[in-house]
């Protein structure tokens, strides 16, 4: 019995401690939303350049991209569907793991060209962090979703979505808890 209540504990702190692992350092997060360095280990850097694409992907509209270091980062839209452009990879932000502390607002909200986007290095690895107002207006625009990429900028790793949203106040119109 002592075996199987250890084994029970082991399975549910792996399960814990896991995704914790997995997620970025909290120091960068708090660069991204202080948009200054958190400590010694930080620093941050504005991607501008900003701009609707001469041409947007095959079957998409509305591309608003930057070059940075040779590779496209931004947004579009294809099929009325809204993703990111991540070192010239089509990402589907709704995929982002999602650490908002309000359970209905979802990563995959659609902004415009407000967002700022900005390269964090922290312990020599380098981060993306992607700043947008929940909303173009109204209340939501007063309130900033974040999203954090790890491996943005590593041509051969597949980049890792977070996404934040800190209020838990703020509820979406088509909230049932209103």
């Amino acid at each position: 019995m002592q075996v199987i209540k250890t084994f029970s504990i082991m399975f549910m702190l792996a399960n814990f401690i896991n995704p914790c692992l997995a997620m970025p350092p909290f120091q960068v997060l708090r660069t991204c939303i202080d948009l200054s360095p958190y400590d010694t280990k930080s620093n941050i850097s504005l991607l501008d350049g900003s701009g609707l694409a001469d041409q947007s992907l095959v079957g998409c509209k509305d591309q608003y991209d930057r070059i940075f270091n040779g590779h496209v980062y931004g947004t579009l839209t294809c099929d009325d569907k809204f993703y990111f452009i991540i070192n010239d990879k089509k990402l589907d932000p709704e995929l982002a793991d999602n650490f908002s502390i309000n359970p209905e607002i979802k990563p995959g909200v659609e902004f415009t060209t407000r967002a700022s986007w900005y390269k964090i290095d922290y312990e020599n690895i380098e981060y993306l962090c992607i700043r947008a107002p929940l909303a173009e207006q109204g209340i939501g625009g007063a309130y900033n979703q974040y999203y954090i990429v790890e491996n943005a900028f590593a041509n051969k790793l597949t980049p890792e979505l977070y996404f934040y949203f800190l209020d838990k106040n703020i509820a979406p119109i088509t909230s049932k808890t209103l």
